[in-house]
């Protein structure tokens, strides 16, 4: 036979997340934003599938890459020569190493676009 256990779901004071509880431990969190008028009870919950924790750090960890990349593009393609920026760019091996692969699948997309023209 199954055992029923309580849980006890808990809105902070902002009523910005709701927190499950069993037996006084802290099961899982909510994000929750109001639904329609304030005079209306009703909460909207977002709920996810990992704890917010696990969630916001994901985001972070698949975010910043695409960040950075696009920031360091952007220098480039703005870099005068003899740019202090290029400069640093070239003198970091790890970064140097890692523009091979991109770069070599753009001149390779490239080349395939121009194979296309004379198609035409």
């Amino acid at each position: 036979m199954n055992k029923l256990v309580p849980i006890l779901g808990a809105l902070n004071d902002n009523n910005t997340r709701a927190t499950l509880k069993e037996r006084g431990k802290k099961i899982y969190e909510f994000a929750v934003r109001k639904y329609g008028p304030v005079s209306d009870r009703l909460l909207l919950t977002e709920a996810l599938s990992s704890p917010l924790e696990e969630f916001v750090a994901l985001s972070l960890s698949l975010g910043t890459p695409r960040r950075i990349s696009a920031f360091v593009i952007n220098i480039i393609s703005n870099a005068r020569e003899g740019s202090p920026d290029l400069y640093m760019l070239s003198k970091d091996r790890r970064f140097l190493n890692s523009l091979e692969k991109p770069t070599t699948e753009f001149i390779e997309k490239c080349q395939l676009v121009k194979s296309y023209m004379h198609i035409n």
